[in-house]
């Protein structure tokens, strides 16, 4: 589903509130150093001491701790202390109230504000196996120590980045300057705070709880050049809300929802894909009668004629179904026509033809499925076939055939986490073999080229995968990565280009781009 805008009341309480936020203050740090009387290397299940601020406990810290005990592990807490105990900035808790009034979203679960009662029973001893380090200003310390760091510095730095709508990148660090992950989350509701901090802290607690498991393996790994514990990245300098940043902020709160078009052109040997570049035609949008918008444009050839499926979201009920236009022999599209509707939203109708049949698999992450439906008969009726994987949140799954296995690459999301910036991977001998997931999942997080834009394609700079760059919000640009590895142990890949729309089109943002049977289509906001 394409992001909108919510509700929005109370510009003079706004006024308010950035008049409280110019007074925020931020306090120094001082080191603190803890020490670890195990020896030896982190058992399969470990004795953890998570290390939090008892004035800033969010709700990922009791989610981070529940993940870790399912986990097998024992999990207790350590209570930052001194000059290290640094409150929230001022006026955060007017903003934060104030965004909920407006907003009226779903409740926080990760941005949430806790009490360390809400967290497990204290360390009675200084002694465990890792000290886990979430108070968002990380020491130096003892080498069974890992922190999580972001470039932004703190939760008071983290939040002016926000606002300015900055994407933080955050990592776990070893005390000796190893970085064992990181990861860059997407924002998707830039315009608020709390929800920006909500999809920031959810990936935080998926990352940090994959630290016994990158600890232990980097423990038995041959050392690395130690880097820099305080480097210009991972700074951890103290940072505070400006009053201008804020104002900013808080005037977002009033924008109209975004309006996509789809468009095509003919083509032959100058793809986007190829040339890494627009072309100098024009692409001719698929007419919409102002009640809805078109995107995820898909084409197929059948029968001598060329369809283009699309994403067709009609305001007045704010859920997707899947509608296609038929081309005619001089490329004039017929009006749309609905192909698939399902009580849940859907869209990126990824459709292809195998073993002699037409196939559509739609983002129905709503159903927290990936289904597969065969055409009967093409193209205005489609059957369920099969539901490849259940129980999971995955957008916009492009099949791709390599290296002997069919793979299904799309992003993954965890409760409260973005859609935009985890990529998953699943793979199966034969469309109806067992899909399983990768062990790796999920293999990427980054908002700048995790969610896929459409098919890979096989170029002269290698197997090219289009991808959303989602960094200056959904669907802004266009990201063309060369596929390095992807088999059942890993998965890597190279950017070669990133493409923001063409200037004569004057969009602010495109964020699907294929080629097929002689024609392109792309898609882009107006």
């Amino acid at each position: 589903m394409k992001p909108g805008a919510p509700p929005t009341r109370g510009r003079d309480a706004i006024r308010v509130v950035v008049d409280a936020f110019s007074r925020a203050a931020a306090l120094p740090l001082r080191d603190a150093n803890f020490t670890i009387r195990r020896d030896g290397r982190p058992n399969q299940r470990m004795l953890i001491h998570l290390l939090v601020d008892p004035l800033r406990v969010w709700g990922w810290h009791a989610r981070l701790a529940a993940g870790l005990q399912a986990d097998g592990h024992e999990v207790r807490v350590r209570l930052v202390e001194g000059t290290r105990r640094r409150a929230l900035p001022t006026g955060y808790a007017l903003l934060e109230w104030l965004e909920r009034f407006t907003a009226r979203g779903a409740p926080l679960r990760f941005a949430n504000r806790l009490s360390p009662a809400d967290l497990p029973p204290p360390a009675s001893d200084v002694a465990c196996d890792l000290l886990l380090d979430v108070s968002g200003s990380f020491q130096p310390g003892d080498v069974h120590a890992v922190g999580l760091v972001s470039d932004a510095g703190d939760d008071g730095g983290l939040m002016a980045a926000l606002c300015e709508r900055r994407a933080p990148t955050i990592a776990l660090m070893t005390s000796d300057g190893r970085t064992l992950a990181d990861a860059r989350p997407a924002t998707e509701r830039p315009e608020s705070l709390t929800r920006s901090l909500e999809f920031v802290f959810a990936r935080a607690c998926s990352l940090a709880r994959s630290a016994p498991r990158l600890f232990s393996a980097a423990s038995r790994a041959p050392q690395m050049e130690k880097a820099a514990a305080a480097s210009g990245m991972f700074a951890l300098s103290a940072a505070r809300l400006a009053a201008s940043a804020i104002a900013a902020k808080l005037q977002r709160f009033v924008r109209a929802a975004p309006r996509w078009r789809a468009g095509y052109r003919m083509t032959d040997d100058d793809r986007v894909i190829d040339r890494l570049r627009w072309p100098a035609s024009s692409y001719i949008p698929i007419p919409d009668d102002g009640t809805r918008f078109y995107a995820d444009p898909f084409i197929v050839a059948h029968e001598g004629r060329r369809f283009i499926f699309v994403e067709d979201y009609p305001f007045a009920t704010n859920k997707g179904v899947i509608s296609y236009v038929a081309l005619d022999e001089v490329g004039r599209a017929s009006a749309p026509r609905p192909a698939l509707e399902r009580p849940c939203h859907l869209s990126y109708p990824m459709i292809f033809q195998r073993d002699g049949a037409i196939w559509m698999i739609p983002e129905t992450s709503g159903a927290r499925t990936i289904e597969l439906y065969r055409a009967d008969p093409f193209p205005d009726r489609w059957t369920l076939a099969r539901v490849l994987v259940e129980d999971v949140i995955a957008s916009d799954m492009t099949l791709l055939d390599h290296g002997g296995r069919l793979w299904l690459l799309g992003t993954i999301t965890d409760e409260g986490a973005s859609t935009w910036d985890a990529l998953g991977l699943f793979s199966a001998d034969s469309l109806f073999g067992e899909w399983r997931a990768h062990p790796a999942n999920p293999a990427l997080i980054d908002a700048s080229c995790a969610r896929p834009a459409g098919f890979c394609a096989q170029t002269g700079a290698g197997l090219i995968r289009p991808a959303q760059d989602c960094r200056g919000g959904y669907g802004a640009a266009i990201a063309f990565a060369r596929i390095d590895r992807l088999d059942e142990e890993a998965f890597e890949q190279t950017i070669i280009a990133r493409l923001r729309p063409d200037p004569r089109w004057n969009a602010a943002g495109a964020h699907t781009v294929n080629a097929a049977a002689g024609l392109e289509a792309i898609d882009w906001i107006a």
